[in-house]
């Protein structure tokens, strides 16, 4: 019996399955500098990541995205986030109620993971997994 090869970060992204924020940061920071910014204007669907307690890899809407600046307003126009000077590839921010909202680019082609988790109490880090996708 051979033991089974995990899969690639690109092909687990692809299958829109389960990853983290830290190798999501990771793979974005290795991105080349003129790939790691957001696209002036675009939309995308969301799709739930396959481990997701509903719709599993499943497309469940449409997001529309603009940068303005150093800026990222998605979902708009509710929500902006800022390019992470920490984290290349990586838009963040978080609001007053102590959510953090993180929108990283994990494939080359533009495909983006967003991450978000209240940090009030305690807070996953690195592990906290994918909410959704946006391709």
């Amino acid at each position: 019996m051979t033991a089974k090869t995990p899969p690639s970060f690109a092909s687990m992204v692809r299958d829109n399955g389960p990853i983290t924020l830290g190798a999501a940061r990771a793979y974005a920071r290795k991105l080349p500098a003129n790939q790691q910014k957001h696209p002036c204007c675009a939309c995308y669907r969301v799709r739930c990541p396959t481990n997701g307690c509903c719709c599993k890899g499943k497309c469940v809407g449409l997001s529309c995205h603009l940068t303005l600046g150093s800026c990222l307003w998605y979902c708009w126009p509710w929500m902006c986030a800022c390019t992470s000077t920490d984290n290349p590839g990586t838009y963040n921010c978080s609001d007053l109620k102590g959510n953090t909202y993180n929108l990283v680019n994990v494939l080359e082609g533009g495909k983006w993971a967003f991450f978000s988790e209240n940090v009030a109490m305690t807070s996953k880090g690195d592990d906290l997994e994918v909410g959704c996708y946006f391709d």
